[in-house]
């Protein structure tokens, strides 16, 4: 694997440390994504909308392995890093993150239509709306109207309710 161009990671975060990480990477001038979503949180006197990561645990670095991985280990809160095959660290394409920012940014909620046609297991690719493009397999159905898609190296699923018009089988 060569380590010698800046590349997407996957770094592990310790749990509710994600924006401190965040903030250390920005004030080192490490390009960084953290995807965050805003969700309702209410107390017994009042309530308010906050953003809360998508994926806790996890921050995206755009790093040269070789020279800038300290740097990110040096952050508050970074804990390790994701890997595959042989212990080499993930890389992200920029697909990949493409992928992830149109879920972020998408709509919170999208009509829906049964998934007789779309059982557990099938692939599926997304065909029409905002997340065109994006691949993905059926893994479950809550209420006949969630489709989960699975993001490569997080291990971890995304839900997105999409109209079933939109979807496409991968045959």
């Amino acid at each position: 694997m060569n380590f010698d161009e800046k590349k997407w990671y996957v770094f592990k975060v310790m749990s509710r440390h994600e924006k401190q990480a965040a903030d250390h990477l920005k004030r080192k001038g490490i390009q960084h994504y953290l995807p965050l979503r805003p969700r309702k949180r209410t107390w017994s006197d009042r309530t308010k909308i906050i953003d809360f990561p998508v994926f806790p645990g996890y921050i995206f670095a755009k790093i040269d392995w070789g020279s800038e991985k300290n740097t990110v280990f040096g952050a508050s809160g970074i804990c390790g890093y994701i890997t595959v095959d042989d212990k080499q660290p993930a890389v992200m394409t920029e697909e990949d993150l493409q992928i992830i920012e149109t879920l972020v940014q998408g709509p919170a909620e999208l009509t829906v239509a049964s998934d007789e046609n779309y059982p557990s297991g099938s692939e599926i690719v997304i065909d029409h709306g905002p997340f065109k493009g994006i691949q993905g397999v059926v893994s479950g159905v809550k209420n006949k109207k969630t489709l989960f898609v699975k993001i490569p190296f997080l291990s971890q699923m995304v839900s997105v309710e999409i109209d079933a018009m939109d979807v496409e089988k991968i045959v």
